[in-house]
């Protein structure tokens, strides 16, 4: 307690406090915005596993299947909690995240101090990073809670290794592998840690021996496992087409520009389109990246602390730089940059600090300091109010670069799916078209309007074209399949049915085709889907009259008569689900059935009190 009382007292703890001032003042605002259509209303709106009940099978499915291409197992398990808590309340989400940022400004401040042994030079650092504009998309936007749980563990492992450092505590050894776990939960991209380790290391001139890679085995093994669980997560999604494997083109450009963007934030976009600037012969990727590469070197001449700083900001951003192209990864977007940019500032902080060190430039720094902390909290605080909705988020982004495709699909999804505005909606899907005639969300928007306005013919036209430039989107050849339903075209809409459960598995499609194949008389090939369809959703009783229904109709009574007694256990704890039986129960047919069953007898008159003989 005395040392609680202690550390509140002292300057250490009043550097920290107004640090936690104007990180909330300035980004207090987003605790009012509501959800954006930013993947939020998919992963977390629209996630069944998010809306399971607190039980343990809930929670061994968070820790056993990827979400989104990710393994993130510890973000999922915290909107889980929170929505069985207080349900989807976007204040309460945007509080989380909130104080996870200060949490992730608290541990900085105790990294950087550990490192430094500089309180005030630390509080800087830390406050530039804490306010730059560029953390307002991490922080606003709800579902990179993995990013801040991601960031938070991060530095709470590097700061218990500097601690292992300095006092060769065991205890830090592991208390900063332990974080690393914790990290790798939150975000498999977590594998670069051990790395992060080593580069401390040779800041601390240790030599490269064979004990300083044996006692970081854990570390190492822990990094290999998170490897491979990104690698498995994003499987699906590696490109294979023509865009290729691995992209060194976008690699240079994004290291360029995200390090662009942390030394002059300006112009911050939700995400970037940059396939216009690196596709074809000439691109000007590697000759970005060579000045970086130049400037970096120039910047970080005989010191070893601003040579880590630029290595750390390198070796983070490479992963996430476009190298390995996952799915349609032609863009940049701002929230990678969460941790990695801390190697970028703490490195030109401590430049300017070197070059600084009479009292006239001092004085001068200084001033130019606290212009940059006011322009960023001010930028910081502007942002915020620009991510209140997805109306004003994604319009914005357009009024800044009408060519961002990313921009007015999003804004043209808000107004068709979320505002239910078809006639909003059509303008930007239309001109998506005209400026990307290649390129598969215009269509297939265009075609969820023409089915809302009953144009049949024009939706399937639109449909055919989105199937044409598809890339391995499952929605679409699955609503085109719908749509074919729908005209009674029964063998094209179970090919399209086909096509989008080849992309991704789903319940509904797999149910839609079952459907198809059963007015077509397939009735095994129907039976078959909707089995599977039963199996993945077991307590679904509407899903087992289905199939009773099915097997009757295809003439399958005894196994109609088998299915039944699998459920009658069930029924018990579920007595409205008798109105749902009573139907297929009391036809010719099924009576027929239990008439043969004898044995049987006295389990439907004594168990169940039901005498249909």
């Amino acid at each position: 307690m005395k040392r609680f009382f202690d550390y509140f007292v002292s300057r250490e703890s009043h550097l920290l406090l107004a640090l936690w001032l104007l990180v909330i003042v300035t980004f207090a605002s987003v605790i009012t915005a509501e959800y954006v259509l930013y993947d939020e209303t998919i992963d977390i709106l629209g996630s069944d596993m998010i809306k399971a009940p607190l039980s343990f099978a809930s929670f061994k499915a968070i820790f056993s299947t990827f979400t989104s291409n990710q393994f993130t197992p510890l973000s999922v398990l915290s909107f889980w909690l929170e929505y069985n808590i207080f349900g989807f309340n976007s204040s309460v989400s945007h509080l989380v995240s909130l104080l996870l940022h200060l949490a992730c400004v608290t541990m900085v401040f105790w990294l950087l101090k550990a490192m430094t042994q500089r309180p005030l030079f630390s509080w800087v650092i830390t406050a530039v990073w804490a306010l730059h504009p560029m953390q307002v998309e991490t922080v606003a936007w709800v579902l990179e809670r993995r990013n801040l749980l991601y960031g938070f563990f991060y530095f709470a492992s590097l700061h218990s290794y500097v601690n292992y450092q300095n006092s060769r505590s065991r205890k830090s050894l592991a208390l900063a592998t332990v974080c690393l776990v914790l990290a790798g939960l939150s975000k498999a991209l977590a594998f670069i840690l051990p790395l992060s380790w080593l580069m401390l290391d040779w800041l601390k001139s240790r030599s490269f021996s064979l004990q300083l890679f044996k006692e970081k085995a854990a570390g190492f093994v822990l990094s290999a496992i998170f490897f491979a669980l990104a690698f498995f997560a994003a499987h699906g999604e590696i490109a294979s087409d023509a865009q290729g494997f691995l992209n060194w083109s976008m690699a240079c450009y994004n290291i360029s520009f995200y390090a662009i963007k942390t030394l002059l934030p300006f112009n911050l976009l939700p995400a970037y389109e940059i396939n216009r600037f690196i596709e074809g012969i000439f691109t000007p990727g590697p000759l970005y990246l060579a000045i970086f590469i130049a400037l970096a070197w120039f910047a970080c001449r005989g010191s070893r602390q601003r040579l880590f700083g630029v290595l750390f900001y390198f070796f983070l951003i490479l992963p996430i730089s476009g190298l390995v192209v996952v799915g349609y990864q032609f863009y940049a977007v701002l929230h990678f940059l969460y941790v990695a940019m801390f190697g970028l500032i703490f490195s030109a902080i401590l430049l300017i600090a070197e070059k600084a060190r009479d009292e006239q430039k001092a004085v001068i720094a200084r001033a130019a300091g606290v212009i940059v902390l006011l322009v960023f909290a001010v930028m910081s605080f502007q942002h915020c109010v620009i991510w209140q909705n997805s109306e004003n988020l994604f319009t914005w982004c357009l009024e800044h670069d009408p060519n961002n495709r990313f921009a007015r699909g999003q804004l043209a999804a808000y107004y068709l799916f979320i505002k239910q505005s078809p006639d909003e909606a059509a303008p930007h899907y239309r001109d998506m078209i005209e400026r990307y005639p290649k390129f598969q969300a215009g269509y297939y928007g265009m075609a969820r309007i023409f089915m809302a306005r009953n144009q049949s013919a024009e939706a399937l036209e639109m449909f055919d074209q989105a199937v044409k430039y598809n890339v391995e989107v499952s929605q679409i050849p699955r609503d085109r399949g719908y749509l074919k339903l729908m005209l009674n075209d029964l063998s094209g809409a179970e090919k399209d049915f086909t096509e989008a459960l080849v992309m991704k598995e789903d319940n509904h499609v797999r149910f839609l085709r079952s459907d198809s194949r059963r007015r077509q008389g397939d009735y095994s090939g129907a039976l078959n889907d909707l089995m599977i369809v039963a199996e993945n959703a077991p307590g679904d009783f509407s899903l087992q009259l289905g199939l009773f229904e099915l097997m009757i109709e295809g003439g399958r009574t005894l196994n109609a008569f088998e299915v039944f007694l699998t459920v009658c256990a069930q029924l018990d704890a579920n007595p409205g689900a008798w109105g749902h039986y009573f139907e297929i129960l009391c036809t010719p047919d099924f009576k027929s059935v239990v008439l043969r069953m004898l044995p049987y007898r006295s389990y439907f008159v004594y168990r169940l009190g039901w005498y249909p003989f």
